[in-house]
């Protein structure tokens, strides 16, 4: 369902895009890169964390641990994605108007994803407490650290946005 309404909002916003072909700077093109970087590297953290789960099959705390884990890169890599997605739809817009409204929806989701983010640093912290394999810990303290560089960088996406008076 979210792929199926991002699709369809790519879609109606390269229509606008081409019907408004002014020129425009791409101020969010560098965070576009950075958050599809990050996306990569929450999906090899949860490829080696789901490896280390299937690994620990037999022991279900570790298992467990490693499956919350890899629960939480995956659903970081998801959200990364998603705001890259929509940066990147942001810069193929020109037309002001649109920009500005485009501005207002990418800030709402980014604070939603850092609040996410916060309870996905949360369960890793409460997930690492159980842990007892220090390949699954040290996956797990790299995942949180990505996290909150993930954070950070959602962070950093939140522009200013000037509108206009209504009248």
């Amino acid at each position: 369902m979210r792929s199926t309404r991002i699709l369809i909002i790519t879609v109606v916003i390269i229509i606008i895009s081409a019907i408004n072909s002014q020129s425009k700077p791409t101020e969010h093109i560098n965070n576009w890169e950075k958050l599809s970087e990050q996306g990569q590297i929450y999906l090899t953290l949860a490829k080696d964390l789901m490896e280390m789960a299937k690994a620990h099959r037999g022991n279900s705390y570790e298992y467990e641990v490693s499956y919350v884990l890899f629960t939480a890169a995956s659903e970081a890599s998801d959200y990364i994605e998603a705001v890259s997605d929509l940066l990147f739809i942001y810069n193929m817009i020109s037309n002001p108007a649109d920009q500005k409204v485009l501005k207002l929806y990418i800030n709402k989701r980014v604070n939603d994803y850092t609040l996410r983010f916060e309870f996905l640093i949360k369960q890793v912290n409460t997930s690492l407490s159980f842990s007892i394999s220090s390949g699954v810990a040290a996956t797990g303290i790299r995942l949180k650290d990505e996290l909150r560089s993930g954070q950070q960088l959602l962070k950093s996406c939140i522009t200013p946005i000037a509108l206009a008076p209504r009248m």
